[in-house]
């Protein structure tokens, strides 16, 4: 079986070099002349390393933020920084008038948002 110029989808490519005619492989644009025995790295290569490593490693990550980063963070706000804080998350304001003398007070609830 003789290729020449046969180019798949998934970005491999067999070539043929236009001067000597020597086989190159053509992976995401980085070419491994097979008649001269040299590599020649591209950019185009390493992203769709790092996009296939991203799309390996984005469930194990998923998984452990949702198993036990988040369930510390949601306990130190809910359970630490809120009550201990914030009060509750409600604050006091008070209301002057303009004799300077205190008719109102205002509260706001922080955790409402």
């Amino acid at each position: 079986m003789d290729f020449k110029d046969a180019n798949l989808d998934n970005g491999l490519a067999f070539e043929a070099d236009t001067h000597t005619g020597a086989p190159e492989i053509d992976f995401f644009n980085t070419y491994f002349d097979l008649g001269k025995s040299s590599i020649h790295f591209s950019g185009d290569f390493v992203i769709a390393i790092i996009g296939w490593l991203t799309n390996f490693l984005k469930y194990p990550a998923q998984t452990l933020i949702n198993m036990f980063f988040e369930p510390i963070v949601n306990f130190a706000i809910n359970d630490i920084i809120i009550p201990v804080f914030l009060s509750d998350g409600l604050f006091q304001i008070d209301v002057y008038g303009s004799d300077g003398h205190k008719f109102d007070t205002m509260i706001l609830d922080a955790t409402l948002p």
